[in-house]
């Protein structure tokens, strides 16, 4: 008889949100699995607590949430280099995916902040247009 090894993979804060994977943008849905793969390898807890959801009054800036084109994930279990360092690699690695800053202009596909939500990953994509 196999024993079945468990692996860490990612979860919801909300286990019964995991459907809206489905309905996020195909380009978030590649970048988070190669983000979930990431942290796969170095041991890192992956939650996510806020997909496709509607705005947050006094607190979103964007509709990146209602558009299925970002997530918030928890840093909870994160050293503040671990946090760094995947900002640092997956905001050059996709770049080109990346949505624009409000504040200043630049590509950043991931940002590390506290809107008053507790602090958290903040990964997010650029519009796209059908062809």
């Amino acid at each position: 008889m196999r024993e079945i090894v468990q692996t860490r993979s990612f979860r919801f804060k909300e286990e019964d949100e995991i459907l809206q994977l489905a309905i996020i943008h195909p380009i978030l849905l590649f970048i988070f699995s190669d983000f979930n793969f990431y942290c796969y390898e170095r041991n890192l807890p992956v939650v996510i607590t806020r997909a496709v959801e509607h705005n947050i009054e006094g607190v979103s800036v964007s509709d990146t949430h209602p558009q299925g084109r970002a997530i918030d994930l928890s840093v909870k279990g994160w050293s503040y280099d671990d946090i760094q360092t995947a900002i640092k690699y997956f905001n050059e690695k996709f770049e080109q995916y990346a949505a624009i800053s409000a504040r200043d202009g630049k590509p950043r596909l991931m940002i590390y902040h506290d809107v008053g939500l507790g602090t958290h990953i903040h990964l997010q994509i650029r519009p796209f247009r059908r062809r």
